[in-house]
């Protein structure tokens, strides 16, 4: 097969790309590919395709590394046509793509219904260490639902030294990154980040956000494997807030005995 297509390829030039795209067989593209078979740096006819075609040859693409196959699936989520942006989105969500992270929290942050959700879950689902460092940069993004969304994703994938960025993050103008970060860290959270979501904990005015910061400090609490009692009662007697004291006995309900 792969020698067939290099000798149309070395007779038709272009036109075999167009070919191949045209007779709706991914499998031959992802040959194209393999053969190294790309005259001008794109997929030459990929978005004149209607788009059940298109939809094809995303899926097909799915996975594959390659700097042709990367460059198809970004033409596919700049298409008009929802279907061809979700079949982009999770060839995406397939790979080991870090620099698809900013892309993918833009796409969460300003789609809707099941295009963000295919974005975040793409987002979630990118593979690597490479990726884990994109969405902690990515916390510093000036457009705070960007960066609502790199919270979401650093908390759905359990970023390990996220933790310092997110409480930084907890304390932002913006109630949704706010919120997001105090949920974030309900997964992130370790020893490291106690002592500053008691104290974040015991400043906080809204009653939202001290629940949701006192769900995080009980999760981190709980996964301990040393007694945090001493400090969360050292801050209950010092709080003059009973809403405050009613948060940290919750944390304490749950925190053990002291050894």
């Amino acid at each position: 097969m792969r020698v067939q297509l290099y000798r149309f390829h070395q007779v038709h030039g272009r036109q075999m790309i167009l070919f191949v795209l045209l007779m709706h067989k991914p499998e031959i593209v992802i040959c194209v590919f393999d053969l190294g078979i790309e005259p001008d740096g794109s997929l030459v006819g990929v978005d004149r395709l209607f788009a059940a075609a298109q939809v094809r040859v995303l899926a097909a693409l799915e996975g594959r590394a390659d700097e042709p196959s990367r460059r198809a699936v970004l033409e596919g989520l700049k298409s008009g046509n929802i279907e061809v942006r979700m079949a982009a989105l999770r060839a995406l969500g397939a790979s080991d793509d870090a620099s698809a992270v900013g892309l993918l929290a833009a796409t969460a942050a300003t789609a809707g219904g099941d295009e963000q959700r295919l974005a975040r879950e793409s987002l979630y689902a990118l593979r690597g260490r490479a990726a884990d460092e994109a969405v902690v940069a990515g916390l510093r993004a000036s457009d705070p639902k960007v960066r609502a969304e790199m919270i979401r994703a650093a908390g759905e994938r359990a970023i390990p030294g996220a933790g310092p960025a997110l409480l930084d993050q907890a304390g932002d103008a913006s109630a949704e990154v706010r919120r997001e970060s105090l949920r974030a860290l309900r997964e992130v959270a370790g020893d490291k980040e106690i002592p500053r979501l008691i104290e974040l904990l015991a400043s906080l005015q809204s009653a939202a956000d001290r629940r949701e910061a006192e769900r995080s400090l009980m999760a981190a609490v709980r996964k301990s494997p040393v007694s945090w009692r001493a400090r969360l009662e050292q801050a209950f007697r010092a709080s003059p807030s009973a809403d405050v004291r009613g948060s940290l006995l919750q944390v304490l309900a749950v925190s053990g005995r002291e050894d």
